[in-house]
């Protein structure tokens, strides 16, 4: 007899004291009787515990279970593995009458064969991976007692998860024997782009790079190879591909100004299954000029700015509201980017957060200027870009800054519920916040009736109306106008000098006298505007109410905006954020980047936007009123700047004639770009397995006592936790890392202090679509696959015989015998 397990062999430590009980034990039984009943209860707890350790014993047989494994990954054509299967079955007939068997199919895990989807094979996403170690470990489950075991492996032998030979090893131990039985891969023709690699890693303007792609088809075919930057063919080439065979493609091109870091090749083959693995990447980082990309809503207000920047060796690509990369590969073209004028509803979450981590997680620079859609007034107040500036949309307002009376009127029916419900919320409560001591708030919310949820409080009691606001809760009907009827009672005794409602609605309301209601909030000096929520908005009603009570209309398919378009209507309906007047610019504090600049001694600046510093950042131009014209701060990798005064002629008019303005702000946008990448660290990337990948650097020193690099991989709009390289090297240092589900991504190499950065651009299409993958020797060494092999009868040999059953039969038996003894 063998044990499986020796865990719970103390358990037999129980009998000590249940010797030592009963040798003090004063019953007064006949001693046959007595000893027996212990003898029996001690061999109880024997049985039992070694149940638990799961006893076997070896019994010659001649019987066999066959576990035949069946491959229905994506390099596997269906009709392929259908052959497999069929083969199977015909074996099952001729098998002797004492063997059994069990069929699966596997890819990216174990299923049944009659686990099946349309196509008879399995879903995409379970066949994206040959995971071949995991179906032989599962496999082993599958078999009885008391028979040999046999794995019987239909496959093209290319595993992309690892661990086959461990895999193997256990189950030669465990006396399984495992036949390989080959499938012909890519029965489809198919071709792939294995790799491209540039001759560096970094060049210089007007330098020649030449890019080598390896190609690769499983039968001889044509095609053409296009070469791609910035999403434009910069050259096709025709290509002809030998079966099996790696062909490499060079072509040599000058890096222009125009280039961007990211280069692309793609393959358009005579005949082709998969379109996923046509296309690879890499990065040429550019030196030379420096590209910058400005947002506005009206490009071409940038063209003296552009046109200047020009002048100073500075690209700057002026793009419109939806201009806004939402790819890191496409924003790391740009070494910075200036949010010129561009409200925050241009811009989705993602974005957002591509943008916030283009600053901190990559190293490059970020400006805000001033501006109508800037700051607060932009809708910017609490989003991620805002936590990446140094001066904040909220501030304190003036003592003879008007007060305001706001009603907050919000749509709280049945279709506001789950995200939009709960950005209402937040929008509101955001509204308050930027309210000043003066200011008054009311908060009406309404479905089929309306419901005061707060009364008219002072802005310096804003938490009582954020505690009232938080208990909104959807559900009902639609009926907007008792509503507005509701805020006009409640402004109609406000004394304010300034009147607003904002309504929220997201559904059609139940009709209304709109239109008159509307009239009545102007008569009393109120002005009215609108959010349309949702494409189920009455946007034509929503609009005619905003014309008629003189406010602004906005509206938006995502609930995340609200809070954005309230921040900005606050704050742009107090009037309280813009100051339009001429005024000098007064220096605060010399930096290094203001070498050879005096600000003080250019023209006069025509407005500004209000803002307030955050703490820790450097405030280095101010207004005359003392308020933050210039701040600048380090984020994360990364370095950002505010000015609240434009770039536009609207204040900047008299200032473009300023001798020094280009190089004021060639000077700026330099600071805050950084030194760039560094071009004396080489990268090498190393694919080690399915998901797994090796990052090398060769540095041009190592410090003692540390690496002192760390990397953050980035497969989305945002980048994971940094990880320490260790040490692999005079002057390497590397990370080993998994990018699941074939994702592309970036990776970003930084020292410590943040003055060495190296960012990288990896397309990563996953390994199934290899096609020069070869199989794993330790594969080629098995037995192979024949019809002969599998029916002809099993020769005797050991097979293990579970004792687990009969061990607690035994124990429940002597425990009944124990209890038997013990009543006679």
């Amino acid at each position: 007899m063998t044990l499986s397990f020796y865990n719970y062999l103390w358990l037999l430590l129980i009998l000590i004291p249940i010797t030592l009980v009963f040798s003090r034990s004063l019953t007064d039984r006949p001693p046959l009787l007595k000893y027996g009943s212990f003898i029996l209860r001690a061999l109880a707890i024997i049985f039992l515990v070694l149940a638990l350790c799961r006893p076997f014993a070896n019994f010659s047989t001649r019987d066999r279970h066959t576990v035949f494994l069946i491959d229905v990954s994506e390099s596997i054509t269906p009709e392929e593995s259908q052959k497999a299967e069929k083969t199977v079955q015909s074996l099952k007939g001729k098998l002797p009458a004492s063997d059994t068997m069990s069929v699966f199919k596997f890819a990216s895990g174990i299923q049944p064969p009659d686990k099946d989807t349309p196509d008879g094979v399995g879903d995409e996403k379970f066949r994206r991976s040959t995971r071949i170690a995991e179906a032989l470990n599962s496999a082993a489950f599958a078999f009885p007692a008391g028979k040999t075991k046999r794995i019987v492996l239909f496959s093209d032998g290319v595993d992309t998860g690892g661990g086959i030979e461990k895999a193997l090893k256990n189950l030669k131990n465990r006396g399984v024997e495992v036949i390989f039985a080959p499938v012909k891969p890519f029965g489809h023709p198919e071709a792939a782009v294995i790799e491209v690699r540039p001759s560096t890693g970094k060049a210089w303007q007007g330098e020649r790079v030449r890019l080598s792609a390896a190609i690769t088809a499983n039968q001889e075919m044509k095609g053409v190879l296009h070469f791609i930057n910035r999403g434009v063919t910069v050259r096709s080439l025709p290509v002809k591909m030998t079966a099996e065979k790696r062909t490499v493609v060079e072509s040599d091109f000058t890096i222009t100004a125009e280039h961007g870091d990211i280069w692309s090749v793609e393959l358009a083959p005579d005949q082709d299954y998969f379109a996923i693995n046509n296309r690879a990447s890499c990065k040429v980082e550019t030196g030379g000029r420096m590209k910058v990309l400005a947002l506005h809503d009206k490009p071409r207000e940038l063209r003296q700015f552009t046109s200047a920047m020009a002048k100073q060796g500075i690209d700057v690509e002026a793009r419109g509201r939806h201009g806004m990369p939402d790819k890191p590969e496409k924003l790391l073209e740009f070494r910075a980017v200036i949010l010129a004028g561009i409200p925050a509803d241009a811009l989705n979450r993602n974005q957002m957060s591509l943008l916030r981590s283009y600053v901190t997680d990559y190293g490059r620079g970020l400006i805000m200027t001033g501006s109508t859609q800037s700051f607060g007034l932009g809708g910017w107040y609490k989003t991620p870009v805002e936590s990446v500036l140094p001066l904040t949309s909220r501030y304190e307002k003036d003592r003879e800054q008007p007060s305001m009376s706001m009603v907050l009127i919000i749509d709280k029916s049945g279709s506001m519920g789950g995200d939009k419900i709960e950005m209402a919320r937040r929008a509101a409560k955001s509204a308050v916040e930027l309210l000043g001591p003066r200011d008054r708030i009311g908060v009406v919310a309404f479905d089929g009736t309306p419901f005061k949820v707060c009364p008219m409080t002072p802005g310096a009691a804003g938490s009582e109306a954020s505690s009232a606001i938080e208990k909104i809760a959807a559900g009902g009907g639609t009926n907007l106008y008792p509503a507005m009827i509701m805020a006009r009672d409640m402004l109609r005794t406000e004394a304010s000098r300034i009147k607003h409602v904002i309504i929220l609605s997201d559904g059609q309301s139940i009709p209304g006298d709109f239109a008159g209601v509307t009239d009545e909030l102007t008569a009393g000096g109120c002005t009215v505007s609108t959010v349309a929520l949702g494409q189920g908005a009455h946007a034509a009603l929503m609009r005619q109410i905003a014309e008629k009570g003189g406010g602004r209309y906005y509206f938006s398919n995502d609930p995340a905006n609200i809070p954005k378009i309230f921040a900005r209507e606050t704050i742009e309906a107090s009037k309280s954020a813009i100051k339009e007047e001429p005024f000098a610019v007064v220096s605060a504090v010399r930096d290094g980047f203001m070498s050879g600049l005096d600000p003080g001694k250019a023209p006069f600046l025509l407005g500004y936007v209000m803002t307030r510093p955050r703490p820790g950042t450097k405030v280095l131009l101010l207004t005359e009123t003392s308020d933050p014209l210039l701040a600048t701060g380090r984020f994360g990798l990364g370095r950002s700047a505010a000015f609240t005064s434009d770039i536009t002629p609207r204040w900047s008019s008299e200032w473009m004639s300023w001798r020094d303005y280009g190089k004021f702000w060639g000077q700026l946008l330099r600071y805050v770009a950084g030194s760039g990448e560094s071009r004396d660290v080489t990268t090498l990337l190393t694919r080690l397995s399915e998901n797994r990948y090796r990052l090398q650097l060769q540095l041009p020193e190592i410090k003692p006592g540390g690496t002192n690099w760390t990397a953050r991989l980035s497969s989305g709009t945002g980048a994971g936790s940094s990880k320490e390289m260790t040490l692999c090297g005079v002057d390497r240092v590397q990370l080993d890392f998994e990018v699941a589900g074939g994702k592309n991504f970036t990776l970003t190499a930084s020292d410590k202090s943040g003055q060495k950065v190296t960012i990288n651009h990896f397309t990563n299409y996953p390994a199934e679509y290899l096609l020069d993958t070869k199989v794993p020797e330790v594969i080629m060494q098995l037995p192979k696959f024949t019809e002969k092999k599998i029916i002809e009868p099993a020769k005797p040999a050991p097979a293990p015989v579970s004792l687990a059953f009969p061990m607690v039969l035994a124990g429940l038996l002597s425990l009944l015998g124990s209890v038997l003894l013990r009543r006679l």
